[in-house]
């Protein structure tokens, strides 16, 4: 998989991620639905390790550290 399209896995994993923690500590929910949004959050954040491990194991992590860094001076 190339590295853009793991990159957008990612963001489309935090976004799963974040409406998931907003679920899961909505007291308002019922005990399942607040379950299954846990559920939800810890395969996201299980699957942006993995693909943030493939991005490193590829060296495509650190070119994209190096250039963030070079951006944000």
């Amino acid at each position: 998989m190339s590295p853009a399209k793991r990159l957008a896995r990612i963001n489309q994993l935090v976004t799963e991620a974040i409406a998931a923690d907003h679920l899961m500590s909505d007291p308002t929910q019922p005990g399942e639905a607040r379950d299954q949004a846990t559920d939800g959050y810890v395969s996201a954040v299980d699957g942006i390790l993995a693909e943030l491990k493939a991005l490193r194991a590829t060296g495509d992590l650190a070119a994209l550290l190096n250039f963030l860094n070079r951006r944000d001076r």
